[in-house]
C-alpha cells in the first residue's frame, strides 16, 4: 500500500470520527433543547398537578394554580413574575424536608416554620399535609406553626387560593398555617417577636438585586436554634452567580455549620431516574418544575445551623 493510500485512509478515518463526534454533539444538544422546551411548556398550564406519592408518603396530589407570562419581575399589568410559576426548587425542598431533613439535623416536629418567597406555596402545603400522612411505620413531623410569605401582593393572593384549594380546614389549623405578605428587608415585626426554628427558601437567590434584603430578613428572623434551609440552582450569567456565591458566603458567616446536599444524591433525583427508566413520563412531569431561567449547574440544598449574631468570615 502506497503512502498516498495510507494518507487517504487516515483522512477518511479522521473525517469519519469528526462526523460521528458532530452527530453525537448535535444529538446531545437536541436532547437538551427538547428537555428545556418541555420544562418551559409546563409554564403554559394554568394548573399543575403535583403527585408526590412516588416519594414514599401517602400524599394526595396537589393541584396548584400558576400565572406566569414569561417575565421574571412582577409588573403593574398583572404579571406576577417568577412568583406565579412552579419551579423545581420547591419540589427539591419539599422532597428534602420529607426524607432527608431529620438526618440533616432539621427538625420540623413542634417547630415554628416560615417560608420566604413562597410563590405558589407548595413546600409549606407539603409539610402541612405530610403531618397528617403516615409514611411506613411513622407519622410525619408536625410543625407548631407554618407562616407562608411572599413580597408581592398578587402572588400572596394566588398562594392563599392554592392553600384553600388543597388543604382542609383541619390541616390548616393543625399546623397553624397562615399566608402573609412579607417583603424582604421590610419590618418582620408582623410575624411576631419570637425567632423561627426553621426558615425555608427555594429558588430565591437567582437574581442579585434583592439578595442583601433577603439576607437582612433571614438574620432578623433567626434565633440561637434557628436552622435555615435553601434549595438552590445556579442560574444566570457569571456576575449573577458571583452575587449568589457572595450571599451564601455572607450568610454562612453567621452560622457555625453549613452543609450542602447535591441534588443528584437526594431522593427526588433517584425517584426521577427510576421513573425515567420505566418510561413513566407522566409521573416524571408531575415531579418536575417548569422553566429553567438559564440553569448553568446542578442544584443543591444548603442547610445552615448554629446561628450567631456576630459574623465570622467563613466560606460556604
Amino acid at each position: 500500500m502506497g503512502s498516498d493510500e495510507v494518507l487517504g485512509l487516515a483522512f477518511l478515518g479522521v473525517l469519519g470520527w469528526l462526523v460521528l463526534l458532530g452527530a453525537r454533539s448535535i444529538g446531545s444538544l437536541a436532547t437538551a433543547a427538547w428537555a428545556r422546551w418541555g420544562r418551559w411548556e409546563l409554564l403554559d398550564h394554568a394548573e399543575r398537578t403535583i403527585d408526590l406519592s412516588p416519594l414514599g408518603l401517602r400524599l394526595r396530589p396537589f393541584v396548584v394554580r400558576q400565572e406566569f407570562q414569561g417575565r421574571c419581575a412582577p409588573s403593574a399589568d398583572g404579571n406576577l413574575g417568577t412568583g406565579g410559576a412552579l419551579w423545581g426548587g420547591s419540589l427539591e425542598l419539599s422532597s428534602f424536608l420529607l426524607h432527608e431533613a431529620q438526618a440533616a439535623g432539621v427538625h420540623l416536629d413542634g417547630a415554628k416554620v416560615v417560608e420566604l418567597g413562597a410563590g405558589l406555596g407548595l413546600t409549606s402545603m407539603v409539610i402541612a399535609t405530610a403531618a397528617q400522612a403516615v409514611g411506613g411505620s411513622h407519622e410525619a413531623a408536625r410543625p407548631r406553626s407554618v407562616v407562608v410569605t411572599d413580597g408581592h401582593a398578587p402572588v400572596v393572593e394566588l398562594c392563599r387560593q392554592n392553600v384553600q384549594a388543597n388543604l382542609s380546614d383541619h390541616e390548616v389549623s393543625a399546623c397553624g398555617l397562615e399566608v402573609q405578605r412579607l417583603g424582604w428587608g421590610a419590618s418582620v415585626s408582623a410575624l411576631g417577636p419570637e425567632p423561627f426554628d426553621v426558615i425555608l427558601g427555594s429558588d430565591v437567590v437567582y437574581h442579585p438585586a434583592p439578595l442583601p434584603l433577603l439576607l437582612d430578613s433571614i438574620l432578623s428572623l433567626c434565633g440561637p436554634s434557628t436552622c435555615v434551609v435553601i434549595a438552590y440552582t445556579p442560574r444566570g450569567n457569571v456576575v449573577a452567580r458571583q452575587h449568589c456565591d457572595a450571599f451564601f458566603s455572607d450568610l454562612s458567616g453567621f452560622f457555625a455549620k453549613v452543609d450542602t446536599y447535591r441534588s443528584e444524591d437526594l431522593r427526588l433525583s433517584r425517584i426521577r431516574a427510576e421513573l425515567l427508566a420505566k418510561k413513566d413520563n407522566s409521573a416524571v412531569t408531575a415531579l418536575s418544575g417548569g422553566g429553567d431561567l438559564s440553569e448553568v449547574g446542578p442544584g443543591c440544598v444548603k442547610v445552615f445551623k448554629g446561628f450567631r449574631k456576630t459574623k465570622v468570615d467563613e466560606t460556604v
